[in-house]
C-alpha cells in the first residue's frame, strides 16, 4: 500500500512539472518552446483612402497587433504606411481618422512585403 501511494505521489508530481513547463498542459516534447521572433523583412503595408472621394487620408493612426507586440504608426500625408519587424502569422489590423468610422481587419501575413490597402468610411 505505501508503494502505491509513492508511485501514485511521483506520477502525479511528474504531470505538475510537465503541466507547468510546457505552457500549462502542452505535451512535452524535450524541447523548450520558443518565441517567434520578429523579421526584420516582414512587413505590411499600405494606403489609407476615403472611401467615397477615394482620397488620401493623411494622419490616419495605424495598429497592428500580433502575438508578440502592437505597433502604432501615423499614415504618412499621402495616406500610406508601412510596418516592419512582425512574425508569420495571423495579424488584426485597426485604421482610425477623425471623421471617419474605424476599420478593423484580420488576416495572414507571410514573409516578404504585403499589401493591405484601407478605405474609411465617412461617419454621417
Amino acid at each position: 500500500m505505501k508503494r502505491l501511494a509513492v508511485a501514485a505521489a511521483l506520477a502525479i508530481f511528474y504531470a505538475l512539472v510537465l503541466y507547468t513547463t510546457n505552457g500549462c498542459g502542452g505535451v512535452w516534447s524535450g524541447a523548450a518552446m520558443r518565441t517567434p521572433q520578429p523579421q526584420p523583412d516582414l512587413e505590411i503595408e499600405g494606403t489609407v483612402r476615403d472611401a467615397v472621394t477615394n482620397a488620401p487620408i493623411a494622419g490616419a493612426q495605424i495598429v497592428v497587433a500580433q502575438g508578440h507586440g502592437t505597433f502604432r504608426h501615423a499614415a504618412s500625408s499621402s495616406g500610406t504606411y508601412a510596418v516592419a519587424g512582425l512574425v508569420e502569422g495571423v495579424v488584426h489590423l485597426t485604421v482610425s481618422a477623425p471623421g471617419y468610422r474605424n476599420a478593423t481587419e484580420t488576416f495572414p501575413v507571410v514573409k516578404g512585403r504585403n499589401r493591405f490597402d484601407v478605405a474609411l468610411t465617412p461617419e454621417p
